[in-house]
């Protein structure tokens, strides 16, 4: 009983020290790739260990990014990045994440130089998660409507490859997916009901488990694991 009010105690301070808000989750399923972020979400991103704490605005579409006309604007260049939570990038702020930060660059060189096009626009369409396959899906889906002059893929050479052989469990996950037939890949589609019900789950484990919640135990997590790799470093050095 001593340890529960102990444990209490050192929450409550901690949450009075040092509030950060609980790691969301706002993906929803998505026929059409899997999943997208949820359309028009306004709130702020975290981990469990509150090592940033961001805002996050999502589009009309389920990207973090601001709404397009499909029209593309006279004089305009228009370029769409493709990716995962690299391209996300929730850990930063928006105006801090690489396809921002591009368009700015690439608008200040092209105003120094007066040249044309008279404005770039940088299009988000990262998601967290997303592999190749639901990167072409999402271009079919979402992107190709916006006319882009340019795509850029941004690719994790680890989790993008392993996970473009989901096909091996998907009948677990219910998105859809590509698998080879006669030479040519054949694209299965969503199982609605198992997308459902995997999101369904996944808010399940995170509004049960006692760790996500907790900001003290996060806290001291982070801590043990700079000192471990403030330890791992001085081996290094040795």
């Amino acid at each position: 009983m001593g340890f529960v009010a102990a444990f209490g105690l050192a929450e409550a301070l901690t949450r009075l020290v040092a509030p950060h808000p609980r790691y969301p989750v706002f993906s929803v399923p998505d026929e059409r790739v899997g999943c997208i972020s949820e359309p028009r979400h306004r709130g702020r991103a975290t981990n469990m260990f509150g090592e940033f704490d961001t805002a996050i605005q999502i589009n009309q579409e389920g990207f973090r990014d601001r709404d397009y006309p499909l029209v593309k604007p006279p004089n305009t260049l228009r370029i769409a990045f493709l990716g995962d939570s690299f391209t996300c990038a929730e850990q930063v702020e928006e105006k801090a994440t690489f396809v921002r930060r591009t368009e700015t660059l690439l608008n200040e060189k092209l105003r120094s130089k007066g040249g044309n096009p008279s404005q770039i626009e940088c299009m988000n369409f990262g998601v967290g998660g997303y592999d190749t396959y639901q990167e072409a899906l999402c271009y079919e889906a979402f992107v190709r409507k916006y006319h882009p002059d340019l795509v850029v893929l941004a690719m994790y050479v680890h989790n993008d490859l392993i996970g473009n052989s989901f096909y091996l469990v998907e009948n677990g996950f219910g998105r859809p997916y590509f698998h080879l037939v006669n030479g040519a890949l054949e694209k299965v589609p969503a199982d609605r009901a198992r997308l459902e019900e995997n999101y369904r789950e996944i808010q399940r484990r995170f509004s049960v488990r006692w760790y996500h919640h907790s900001q003290f135990y996060n806290a001291l997590r982070q801590l043990f694991w700079e000192i471990r790799q403030q330890s791992r470093r001085k081996e290094e050095l040795a």
